[in-house]
């Protein structure tokens, strides 16, 4: 299944997207042509009251124009903190 998860150039957080244990999904930024525009994927372990930043690996994991695409695990709750971009950037969401 494909999801289209945000506009293309608007600011803006995600709506939570949950995970159930053994889903992976794969969540890709299309249309990034500069280091300005990238969306960092953020986790919640209490339900969507508050969000963290998601590590992998010790780093961060952020969608940009030399990270495209990221495949993700559940169980988890996430979404895609998205920033303004000058270019029709969206975010995509394949599979689960």
């Amino acid at each position: 299944m494909t999801q289209i998860l945000t506009e293309a150039t608007a600011a803006g957080n995600t709506q939570a997207q949950v995970l159930s244990k053994n889903d992976v999904v794969t969540i890709c930024m299309t249309g990034v042509q500069t280091a300005a525009e990238y969306g960092d994927i953020q986790y919640s372990d209490d339900g969507g009251s508050t969000w963290l930043d998601l590590y992998q690996d010790g780093s961060q994991v952020r969608l940009s124009s030399t990270n495209t695409c990221v495949t993700v695990e559940g169980p988890l709750i996430f979404r895609v903190a998205k920033e303004a971009t000058t270019n029709a950037c969206g975010v995509i969401k394949f599979g689960g």
